[in-house]
C-alpha cells in the first residue's frame, strides 16, 4: 500500500515521500481508507475502491465522489476533495484531502448536543442542493442523475418495500404480508412523489460525519462517503440517520433537529421507517454484521408489524 500511496502522491504532483500508511476505517465490502503521513508532516487519505457484488459497479464512484465533493464545498459543505486518481490491477485508488475531526458516533451522546446540532445545520445545507434544472429522483452515476428503473420516487419505494416484504414472508418470521405492504405503498406513491427532490447522501449515519471542537465550539468538519448518493426526498436521509447504528448510541438527540431546522414529516417518516426496517431485517438475514444495533431494532420493530401497518393504513386511507 505504501508504493500505491507514493504513486498517488506523484500523480497529484506532491513531491514528498511517504512516511507511514495506516488503516483509518474498518475494512468493509466496498472500500478501504488509509491515512497517508508524509515525511514533512502533512497528511492525506488514500481511498481504495472495491466492489464485491455480482453486478458490475456502474456508479463510477471515483468520478462521482470527486465531482460531488467540489459541488458540496461550493455550497459550504465540508467534503474531501480528490487530489489524484490511480489505476492498479483493474481497481482504482484516489488520494484525497485529510479532514480533521472525530466521527460523530464516537462521541459520548450525553455531551455531544452541540456536535449533533452542527451536523444538522450541515445536512440542511446539503438538502438545499439541486442538480440540474429539473427535480428528478434517481441514482447519481458519475456526474449524471439516472432515473430509477421503477419510475419515480414513490414507485421506487413501492418496488423496494414489496421485494423486501416478500423475502421476509418467505422466511415466516414476522406477520408481514406482501400484498398488504403493496397496497399501502401503492396508495402512498402520490404522497411520496409530491415530496421535494434534493441531493441525498443516502448513507447517512453518525460515523460518516466528522466534527471538531475548537475554542469551546463544535463544528462539522467533514461529511464522508458519497459513493451511494441519490436525488430524492430529504426526509429519507433523516430517517436513515435516525435508524442506522454501527454501535448503540440511542436515539438521535433533539439538538440535531434544532440544527436541521425542520420537523420530521408525519406519515412519510413512518413509511420510510417501515421500508428501512424491512430492508434491515433482510440484510441481517444475509449475515451482515455492520449494523448490529439496527438489526436488533428491526427485529423488535417487525414483531409489531401488524399494528404498525394498521396505523399507516389508517393514515393513508387504505
Amino acid at each position: 500500500m505504501t508504493a500505491l500511496a507514493q504513486r498517488a502522491l506523484d500523480a497529484a504532483g506532491i513531491r514528498e515521500s511517504v512516511d507511514l500508511v495506516t488503516p483509518i476505517s474498518d475494512e468493509n465490502a466496498v472500500n478501504r481508507s488509509y491515512l497517508v503521513q508524509l515525511h514533512d508532516g502533512r497528511r492525506h487519505v488514500l481511498r481504495q475502491y472495491r466492489w464485491p457484488y455480482d453486478q458490475p459497479d456502474e456508479l463510477r464512484r471515483p468520478e462521482k465522489e470527486a465531482w460531488l465533493a467540489e459541488l458540496l464545498v461550493k455550497h459550504g459543505v465540508p467534503a474531501p476533495r480528490t487530489l489524484a486518481r490511480v489505476q492498479y490491477n483493474g481497481g482504482t485508488v484516489v488520494l484525497r484531502e485529510f479532514l480533521p475531526g472525530r466521527a460523530l458516533g464516537d462521541l459520548p451522546p450525553a455531551s455531544s448536543s452541540d456536535a449533533w446540532r452542527a451536523a444538522g445545520e450541515t445536512l440542511a445545507r446539503i438538502h438545499n442542493i439541486r442538480i440540474g434544472s429539473t427535480d428528478r429522483a434517481g441514482v447519481i452515476i458519475g456526474t449524471e442523475v439516472r432515473p430509477f428503473q421503477e419510475g419515480g420516487w414513490g414507485e421506487w419505494h413501492l418496488a423496494n418495500a414489496l421485494a423486501h416484504s416478500r423475502r421476509i414472508a418467505a422466511r415466516g418470521h414476522y406477520h408481514v404480508k406482501p400484498d398488504r405492504v403493496a397496497r399501502l405503498f401503492s396508495r402512498a406513491v402520490q404522497l411520496l412523489d409530491a415530496r421535494p427532490i434534493r441531493l441525498l447522501h443516502n448513507d447517512t449515519h453518525a460515523w460518516n460525519i466528522l466534527v471538531h471542537q475548537a475554542e469551546g465550539r463544535w463544528r462539522c468538519t467533514g461529511w464522508l462517503d458519497w459513493e451511494f448518493a441519490w436525488m430524492g426526498d430529504p426526509a429519507w436521509d433523516v430517517a436513515r440517520l435516525d435508524l442506522f447504528r454501527i454501535r448503540d448510541i440511542g436515539k438521535t438527540p433533539p439538538a440535531f433537529q434544532e440544527g436541521y431546522g425542520a420537523a420530521r414529516v408525519p406519515v412519510v417518516s413512518e413509511l420510510y421507517e417501515l421500508a428501512i426496517m424491512l430492508w434491515m431485517s433482510n440484510q441481517a438475514d444475509d449475515g451482515d454484521t455492520t449494523l448490529l444495533p439496527t438489526y436488533r431494532n428491526a427485529h423488535e420493530y417487525l414483531l409489531h408489524a401488524d399494528a404498525t401497518l394498521m396505523t399507516l393504513e389508517d393514515a393513508i386511507g387504505c
